[in-house]
């Protein structure tokens, strides 16, 4: 855990969205899922974005910081975008979101 975010001088969950943000824009896996891109052309499934540096510990690392599990957040985040997509994703034949 970043030494900030154990004195408590810095949001758990906040950090972790701002360390994932740094490094997918620098074109890097990140740590905790939190960014996310669609497969808009298919399923509009939330899929991380660059992919993950350790995806069979992701969920450890995200409890760790105050973050519910991947799998939730990626079905919320799918949800999201498929209602705010829905009349596309229907013409698609797509009537509701795919879900993990």
């Amino acid at each position: 855990m970043d030494k900030e975010v154990k004195k408590m001088n810095a949001n758990s969950n906040n950090y972790a969205y701002l360390y994932d943000r740094v490094k997918v824009n620098a074109g890097e896996k990140q740590l905790f899922g939190t960014q996310v891109t669609y497969e808009v052309n298919t399923t509009g499934c939330a899929i991380p974005k660059n992919g993950l540096v350790d995806s069979a510990n992701v969920d450890k690392l995200r409890k760790e910081y105050n973050l519910g599990s991947l799998r939730d957040y990626l079905n919320l985040m799918t949800s999201t975008h498929y209602e705010m997509n829905k009349e596309r994703y229907q013409k698609m034949g797509i009537e509701k979101p795919n879900l993990y």
